[in-house]
């Protein structure tokens, strides 16, 4: 299993280690950061914003959503030196708006999750390549 996140995360770490992420909602973001701390990433996000919608509600706010989310990658791209955004949530990219929609207005890469963990796991089904046994061990069978 190839995660979203896990995977946007990593191929923006090495693109650059001034990552800036946009999450749903505030309430979020404390497990957002274990997790990337877990994933070996934090290091590379110099800040997480939100644009403070609950994902349920994002079709209903898109125009919201957009406006949100621009203030919240400019403030991490004019105050924190972000090179890259991350949106942590497909509704935002690529569900709601094109990732080269907001590269246009922000002047920088903005990633596409859902792009990255399809692009990925088909990169590993080429390769030949699986999980490894002992850090995912699969359930006894039955």
């Amino acid at each position: 299993m190839i995660g979203a996140g896990q995977s946007v995360l990593h191929l923006g770490a090495q693109l650059s280690n001034r990552l800036g992420v946009i999450a749903y909602e505030d309430k979020s973001i404390p497990f957002m950061r274990k997790q990337m701390h877990a994933w070996r990433v934090a290091d590379s996000v110099v800040g997480i914003r939100s644009v403070e919608i609950p994902l349920p509600e994002s079709t209903k706010n898109r125009d919201a959503i957009r406006e949100r989310f621009i203030q919240s990658a400019r403030e991490l791209i004019d105050n924190h030196d972000a090179e890259i955004i991350v949106p942590m949530g497909v509704t935002m990219v690529p569900v709601q708006y094109a990732a080269q929609e907001f590269e246009k207005e922000l002047r920088v890469p903005v990633m596409d999750a859902l792009k990255t963990s399809i692009q990925t796991a088909e990169m590993l089904v080429r390769m030949g390549l699986t999980h490894s046994n002992k850090t995912y061990p699969r359930p006894p069978a039955n």
